[in-house]
């Protein structure tokens, strides 16, 4: 058998099916022609290969192809994105995926939420523990469900939130800086929201938050991480239903 060359040496073929991390071997091409042959030859779709493969973490050292620098940038057809913790100040190169459904950018040091009115299809949004300071830039999200705000420095939910975020079912605000009841008013238009956790505002100091809230928020199963019970729905109503409130 012939002794495999330099940019082959080493390599070996995993089952069909696995994404192109199961190839770390590859980080040795030394061209992008090799590359598409070895591709071919493990029957590996290239555009699929190269829009899954880890960039950040392997370098192709001096001989990296003008195009590959490109595709550190998600393409039109990623559909989940986990870029947590990486100290990212600014949200950017986004405009593209049109396709994405899942994006988590917690634990970054965003301040604030911007260019994502291309991503009409997000279902799931993870901004947790930044430094945003308003909710804004997704008002065209018409089919997000999950939003996790938590650990930021919001004061406000804006009023267009409970109009246009229809389909939200999930909304995280833990550990920021909400302090009136007027702002879980906003959310009454959102009759698929079953879950709602507020707990570290100050806004649930106040009293009777907590019924104030099972009250005008009709659909809510769990409120700050516990089942809203029947027993909840009747104290609420007794206490703010028309004629009894004070």
């Amino acid at each position: 058998m012939a002794e495999p060359q330099d940019g082959q040496r080493g390599l070996q073929r995993s089952p069909e099916g696995t994404s192109g991390e199961a190839y770390p071997e590859l980080t040795c091409v030394r061209s992008a022609a090799l590359g598409r042959v070895l591709c071919g030859m493990l029957r590996i779709r290239v555009a699929s290969f190269l829009s899954s493969f880890p960039f950040a973490q392997h370098s192709l050292g001096p001989y990296r192809h003008p195009k590959l620098h490109e595709l550190q940038k998600p393409d039109a057809v990623t559909s989940r994105l986990y870029y947590g913790g990486k100290k990212f100040r600014y949200i950017e190169n986004l405009e593209k995926c049109i396709k994405l459904e899942v994006l988590n950018l917690s634990y970054n040091l965003i301040g604030k939420i911007e260019k994502m009115d291309k991503l009409l299809k997000l279902r799931e949004l993870n901004l947790s523990y930044n430094k945003i300071i308003k909710i804004e830039g997704i008002e065209n999200m018409c089919n997000l469900q999950k939003l996790n705000l938590a650990g930021n420095e919001i004061e406000h939910i804006p009023v267009w939130l409970g109009k246009k975020l229809k389909s939200l079912r999930v909304l995280n605000l833990k550990g920021n800086k909400i302090a009136s009841l007027q702002d879980v008013s906003k959310l009454k238009p959102l009759q698929d929201l079953t879950s709602l956790v507020l707990v570290e505002n100050p806004i649930v100091t106040l009293p009777h938050y907590f019924q104030f809230t099972v009250f005008h928020l009709r659909s809510l199963e769990s409120l700050e991480g516990q089942p809203v019970t029947t027993q909840d729905r009747q104290d609420a109503f007794e206490r703010f239903s028309l004629g009894k409130m004070t």
